[in-house]
């Protein structure tokens, strides 16, 4: 995987701890090359081959996401001789990309089980919830904000438009058209932007009022906690479990201010969102920021990754 990991690694070394992250494929299309600035790739060249041997001899930890090649797998049980290995899982079972649990068909010895804290841990449920990170705006230059706006501002940006699915269809016809229909009476600006590297879309997305995740499955998605470090009022369709799951990955007693929608209710919510004062607006999107603020920092998630590294 690219996105993900990356990111961990990344803010694992901003609180002192040494990680690298490989990847050996990146997101295709538009999204090539937009998440893998800080990270290197294995291209099974002898230079390639050397670089990783380097690190899994002196690695303490080596964190396996989603699925690897028989290549790396026999590099991993050539020369590391730490004491962690991990398996950490990205996806839902019998679904796209993974379909079944692949950590039984690599020839590793896992000792520790992860799992993606949204909607995944009801698949994998002795595995640990963990949450992604995501960028914080404190690491940018925070975007002034905007005053008697004359529409509510959305954002609709799904990561991807797989469809079929139960756990990532992340699109919805209903709700387009509602979006649509509010657009065309001015009550909504709305945007669809392009792909974007992480960092800029998270400056974009700070002009915006509203972030729209999915409202289809119960389950939210990286896109919603982009939204709670944007400001934004977070739209999503979060079920009980997949809050108390990402709860108990951050250690907080506390559900996220998101804002729940379905299908059968999107035209009457999307309407009250756009009758909201100004005032109203903003005081919801400071709860997106404090809530971000308390719980979601980088740091504070890196130093919980590094605990359990440390279990």
């Amino acid at each position: 995987m690219a996105g993900s990991p990356g990111r961990m690694s990344y803010h694992l070394n901003q609180i002192g701890v040494s990680s690298t992250h490989f990847y050996e494929k990146d997101y295709p299309g538009d999204l090539r090359g937009k998440m893998t600035m800080r990270s290197f790739h294995f291209t099974g060249a002898s230079e390639s081959i050397e670089l990783l041997e380097h690190y899994l001899s002196e690695a303490n930890v080596v964190h396996v996401h989603n699925y690897i090649s028989a290549a790396l797998v026999v590099l991993i049980n050539k020369v590391f001789g730490g004491k962690k290995l991990i398996f950490h899982v990205h996806s839902p079972l019998r679904e796209g990309p993974l379909f079944a649990d692949v950590s039984r068909v690599m020839d590793l010895e896992f000792t520790d089980y992860y799992v993606v804290a949204q909607y995944q841990p009801r698949h994998y449920q002795e595995y640990t919830p963990i949450c992604n990170i995501v960028p914080s705006v404190n690491e940018l230059n925070p975007v002034v904000e905007k005053l008697n706006r004359d529409a509510l501002s959305v954002i609709y940006s799904p990561a991807q438009t797989r469809k079929g699915g139960r756990w990532n269809q992340k699109t919805s016809k209903t709700l387009m058209l509602v979006l649509e229909n509010e657009v065309i009476k001015g009550a909504v600006r709305l945007k669809a932007p392009s792909k974007m590297h992480e960092a800029q879309l998270l400056a974009y997305r700070q002009l915006f009022d509203v972030t729209i995740d999915e409202i289809v499955t119960g389950a939210f998605h990286q896109i919603s906690l982009e939204g709670l470090s944007a400001g934004n009022i977070v739209v999503n369709n979060t079920d009980f479990f997949s809050f108390e799951m990402l709860k108990v990955a951050i250690r907080s007693i506390e559900n996220p201010p998101f804002y729940l929608m379905s299908e059968a209710d999107c035209a009457q919510k999307i309407k009250f969102l756009a009758l909201l004062k100004d005032s109203e607006v903003e005081e919801r999107k400071q709860e997106s920021r404090e809530y971000f603020k308390r719980y979601l920092m980088p740091s504070r998630l890196a130093s919980l990754l590094v605990e359990n590294y440390e279990r």
